[in-house]
């Protein structure tokens, strides 16, 4: 059985991918509160002995690999929620200041109806007011665009709310990615220790099978041919050898 199945290249593949993106974060961690070089080292050497702690699937080795995650995660998650903890607070700050500004808005308009109501009176009684009475008209019907613009923004809650939403989802991803890596780490261990089990158990049932089934020898000639060997070559009848040839007879004697 081989190591390297799919099922492992696949597993090792996961395991890389959720190292990357993990690493990526713990990297600027590191580097923007240590030496860039020394964080680099930081980030990289705290991820192999935190993975090599894991891929020993041992108490002891486990409760420390414990201790690693939760150091090697802090980082990565201090860099995303600095981030988005920076947003939310410029979020409120925009939030107060439209709301001081709507205020502001609702103050000016109150004071320039007054101020209108006032004109129209004193109109009244004596000419002359009608070109401050369209100026404090037109003020006020400006003051109610910009009004109705700032009421119409989305309610800054619901910005909080998908910020918030949005640190979480991105908190919860990077230790999800990391959990992954664990997982994927301890898999390919008890998966080494599947594959090195069985070789040991081929290596002890070889020699075994080599006894039972020993190897056939060359095939000997069939027993009938040793019993009866191949007859010699027919010899002449021995009618011929009992009654040889006559000589030719010799003319009579006159």
């Amino acid at each position: 059985m081989r190591f390297w199945t799919p099922g492992a290249l696949y597993t090792a593949l996961i395991v890389l991918i959720c190292v990357v993106i993990v690493q990526f974060h713990a990297i600027t961690f590191w580097s923007e509160h240590a030496a860039y070089i020394t964080g680099w080292l930081w980030a990289i050497g705290l991820e192999m002995l935190v993975l090599w702690l894991w891929f020993q699937r041992r108490l002891g080795y486990q409760l420390v690999g414990v201790i690693g995650t939760t150091i090697l995660l802090a980082g990565p998650v201090y860099t995303i929620s600095a981030d988005l903890l920076e947003t939310l607070e410029y979020a409120q700050s925009d939030e107060d200041s439209r709301q001081a500004q709507i205020e502001a808005l609702k103050g000016d308009i109150e004071r320039l109806e007054d101020d209108l109501t006032t004109f129209r009176q004193n109109s009244e009684e004596r000419t002359g007011w009608l070109p401050i009475i369209r100026d404090t008209q037109q003020e006020i019907a400006e003051n109610r665009v910009v009004l109705r613009d700032l009421q119409s923004r989305r309610d800054e809650a619901d910005t909080l709310w998908l910020t918030a939403a949005l640190l979480i989802v991105q908190v919860v991803a990077v230790v999800l990615f990391h959990i992954g890596a664990i997982l994927g780490i301890t898999w390919l261990s008890r998966h080494r220790d599947r594959v090195m089990e069985q070789r040991a158990r081929s290596m002890e049932q070889s020699p075994t099978e080599r006894m039972e089934h020993p190897a056939t020898p060359m095939e000997q000639p069939p027993a009938e041919q040793m019993e009866h060997p191949a007859e010699p070559m027919e010899q002449p009848a021995t009618e011929q050898m009992e009654h040889p040839t006559e000589p030719m007879e010799q003319p009579a004697a006159e």
